[in-house]
Formats: C-alpha cells, sequence, structure tokens
C-alpha cells in the first residue's frame, strides 16, 4: 500500500488547533473554583496570594490623596498607581536576583520587571517609566507591564478589598473610585508607613528611575515575604481575614465571612499536622476533593 504521509503538506485545521492561547477557559471549567473559594474564603481569589498587596494598594491611595495630585484625574491615578505597582515589582525581582533565589512570589508584573532588569549592572539606572505610564488619554502604552489600566490593582486587588471593608466606594465619580474606610483601611496605611523602604520606593517610582542595587535594597524591605509576623501590619490584615477585631472587621458582612474564617482554620490546623508537608496547600485541596481529610481538632464556632 502507497504511503499516504506527507510532511511537507501544510493543514489548515491542524496547524490551527496546534496554537494554545493561554488564559482562556473555553469550556468555563474555572468558574467551579472561582465559586469555591468565593464561598469558602470571601475576599480572597485564586489570583490574590499576597496578602501585602492587601495592605500596599490602600497605601498608595493613601499617599496619592495627600499628595498634591488632582484627586479626579484619570491620568494621574493611573499613571500613580501603575508607576508604583511596576517600582514594587522591580523591586522584589531585582532583590530575589540579589540573594539567587525566586522566591514564587506571586508579584503582580514580575514577569516584565525581570525583562527590564536581564542583563543590567547594579550601577545601571532602571527605567521605571516606559513600562508602567500610560499615554495623555490614560491608555496602557503598547508594551507595557499590565494591559489593565490601575495594573494589579484594578485586576485583582480592588474589589476584594471592597469585601472586607479597607475601601469603599466614592459618593463622587473621582479617581480612585474608592476610598480608604476609617475603621480598618486608614490603621492599615498607618501600619504600612512604619516600614520607612515604602517611602523610599515611593520617591524612586516618582523620580522614574533607581539603581539595580538600590531597588535590591528597598526588595529586602518590602517583599511580601519581609512583612514582620509580629508587626501592626500583619497583627491588621490577620484581624481583617480571621474576624477577630469587630471595629476592624465592621465592614464586612459577618455571616458571610465567617465562612472564611473557619476555612482558615481548618487550612492552618490541618498544615499544622504536617499533612503533605512540603505542599500543605495541594494537600488540603486533594484530600477535600477525595473526602479524606483526617480528623482535626478545628471546630467552627
Amino acid at each position: 500500500m502507497p504511503s499516504t504521509s506527507h510532511p511537507d503538506v501544510d493543514i489548515d485545521w491542524i496547524k490551527r488547533d496546534r496554537k494554545v492561547i493561554r488564559g482562556l477557559d473555553h469550556l468555563g471549567v474555572e468558574l467551579v473554583s472561582v465559586a469555591l473559594y468565593q464561598n469558602l474564603l470571601p475576599g480572597l481569589t485564586n489570583v490574590t496570594q499576597r496578602a501585602r498587596y492587601y495592605s500596599f494598594y490602600p497605601w498608595v491611595i493613601d499617599r496619592y490623596v495627600r499628595s498634591a495630585a488632582s484627586v479626579g484625574d484619570r491620568v494621574a491615578w493611573r499613571t500613580r498607581i501603575r508607576r508604583l505597582d511596576f517600582a514594587y515589582a522591580t523591586a522584589c525581582m531585582a532583590f530575589e536576583a540579589s540573594v539567587g533565589e525566586s522566591r514564587d512570589a506571586s508579584i503582580v508584573g514580575g514577569d516584565k520587571a525581570r525583562e527590564v532588569l536581564a542583563g543590567q549592572a547594579e550601577t545601571d539606572l532602571v527605567d521605571l517609566k516606559a513600562a508602567s505610564d500610560v499615554d495623555a488619554s490614560g491608555r496602557v502604552i503598547d508594551g507595557g507591564y499590565f494591559k489593565s489600566p490601575q495594573g494589579g490593582f484594578g485586576q485583582y486587588y480592588q474589589v476584594p478589598l471592597q469585601e472586607l471593608g479597607v475601601l469603599q466606594p466614592h459618593e463622587e465619580p473621582v479617581w480612585p473610585s474608592v476610598k480608604l474606610t476609617t475603621f480598618a483601611g486608614e490603621p492599615l496605611c498607618r501600619a504600612v508607613d512604619e516600614t520607612q523602604d515604602f517611602e523610599r520606593l515611593e520617591e524612586a517610582a516618582l523620580s522614574g528611575a533607581a539603581s539595580v542595587l538600590e531597588l535590591a535594597g528597598l526588595g529586602r524591605g518590602i517583599h511580601p515575604d519581609a512583612m514582620d509576623p509580629n508587626g501592626r501590619e500583619a497583627e491588621i490584615l490577620t484581624s481583617l481575614l480571621f474576624m477577630t477585631d469587630e471595629d476592624i472587621c465592621r465592614g464586612q458582612d459577618v455571616a458571610r465571612h465567617r465562612s472564611r474564617r473557619d476555612s482558615l482554620r481548618l487550612m492552618l490546623d490541618f498544615a499544622a499536622r504536617g499533612q503533605n508537608a512540603r505542599r500543605p496547600d495541594n494537600g488540603f485541596r486533594w484530600s477535600c476533593m477525595v473526602g479524606v481529610l483526617p480528623d482535626c481538632v478545628f471546630h467552627a464556632s
């Protein structure tokens, strides 16, 4: 039988289906994960993986509002949030490079930051404007670090921060469209102010450039892993997530958010027992899925 193989022939549908477009969920399978997160962990999502962003973004809003910037200027606000967002990513990536390890940091804009830092010497200046600034109409410039005009804040964290009662909508149509709550947002920002490297980060971001060495030094103090577990910032975030302070949590729906407290306690109990010590998160998910969660001392209250 003659061969029917034609290796040199391009078949359109084969070439087309070989093209994989990342980020699409054609069957809507991810909706199941999203629904589970919303019910078990209100205020947290599968893309809000770092607690420090829950304090960093409110701090950016606070600094912007307290500055001479014109509140209500869309371009000014987008420029500020994106510049600081990218400066934060670049500082964290520079720090990780300086210590020779990747910490799986889930840093917004981390890929672009690593690209900008590639091949740079410690004394080289890093341009923090080109990858983050918007055009005169407030649109993201081609090649920018993030397509969302408000960076990771607008794409990932704004809604969860409102759900936790840290932010609330403005009554007037201004930019940013949210403001800090007095009972949670403002105390959280005062706690961030205690880490002076954040103020230095703002200075570098607004100047538009900083050396690799300077950024690495900033990253050491502001990296998500650098948060002091015994500090005021961590204390407020813990109170928000575990609902241990009625005053700080008064912007939350107690009945709805109790499930987050109970879910987090159960996860911590699982991890404390050393179940799947290398990846307790994966171990916990699989245990729940197959119904073999070990006996726990946890009791919902």
